[in-house]
């Protein structure tokens, strides 16, 4: 085989490599030219494209600033009587009283100083999974916490009487508090007299012989004491909304609203720039 067979395959290689480097060179070119319009457009409009992020960001934050900060508190409450979806409902009535400036109309609020209903932003009821309350059709009798946004924390304690007279507010609940109350009162009197009763047989009978009547009466006399202590535990604790944790205040949230809010006008102000420099009819020329 002869060196002359190759030629028509070196001249093939040549020639791709020759419109390698021709593409080469455009792409090159290419690059070149972009870099160089990009550099332009940035130096024709280097101050609107600074200017217009920090108007955006800064009258944001500014703006968040000098608004007064608002405070996170959260509680934890349990409860004996309805169902969580008509807690999750009257937390709903309460914050539209909140937005209608007639809190001081609902239950239990209106005791409260004018400061501390003033400083009561918005109210919100979630289970123990975070979820919102409204969401949360189970049965099932667990604790549901509250979170509460104020704009000042010395009231904190007042707000957390005022949530708990207000959730125990509903007709039914209020009968059956005060059905129970007047039934354990009843069996307070009741076993009251039992105990005085035995209490005279076995004083009456002190120094005797201890006779199978005189055991008899002693174990009623106990009996009537256990039953006395739970008709006294009853009425002690005879309440719907039980408070497992109190109202404890977290970090300021209007810093972080602010700082969260002048980052996305920061960056709506650049992008905002960055289209009326491309709409500009000189903003990309050489």
């Amino acid at each position: 085989m002869s060196n002359s067979d190759f030629t028509p395959n070196e001249d093939e290689g040549k020639e791709a490599w020759e419109s390698l480097k021709s593409q080469l060179f455009e792409l090159k070119g290419f690059f070149v030219a972009m870099t160089k319009s990009v550099l332009v457009f940035l130096m024709k409009n280097i101050l609107l494209l600074i200017a217009l992020p920090i108007i955006f960001g800064g009258a944001t934050w500014f703006w968040y600033s000098s608004v007064t900060e608002s405070y996170q508190a959260s509680m934890t409450v349990s409860y004996v009587h309805l169902e969580k979806k008509i807690y999750a409902d009257m937390i709903i009535k309460v914050n539209q009283s909140i937005e209608s400036g007639m809190v001081d109309k609902m239950p239990g609020f209106g005791d409260l100083q004018e400061e501390a209903l003033a400083s009561v932003r918005s109210i919100k009821a979630f289970n123990l999974k975070g979820e919102d309350l409204t969401m949360d059709l189970s049965v099932e009798r667990v604790p549901f916490d509250l979170i509460v946004e104020v704009n000042d924390l010395t009231f904190l304690a007042d707000l957390e009487g005022a949530l708990v007279d207000y959730l125990d507010s509903p007709k039914f609940v209020q009968d059956r508090l005060t059905f129970n109350r007047a039934s354990a009162s009843r069996q307070i009197d009741f076993y009251k007299k039992q105990v005085e009763t035995f209490q005279k047989l076995i004083d009456a009978n002190a120094g005797e012989e201890e006779t199978e009547d005189l055991k008899s009466v002693v174990e009623q006399w106990n009996q009537a004491n256990l039953k006395l202590s739970d008709a006294q535990g009853q009425l002690a604790f005879n309440s719907n909304i039980e408070v497992l944790h109190g109202l404890l205040a977290g970090s300021a949230q209007q810093s972080k609203l602010g700082t969260k809010r002048a980052k996305m006008a920061l960056a709506f102000g650049l992008v905002l720039a960055i289209i009326i420099s491309l709409f500009r009819p000189y903003s990309i020329k050489d």
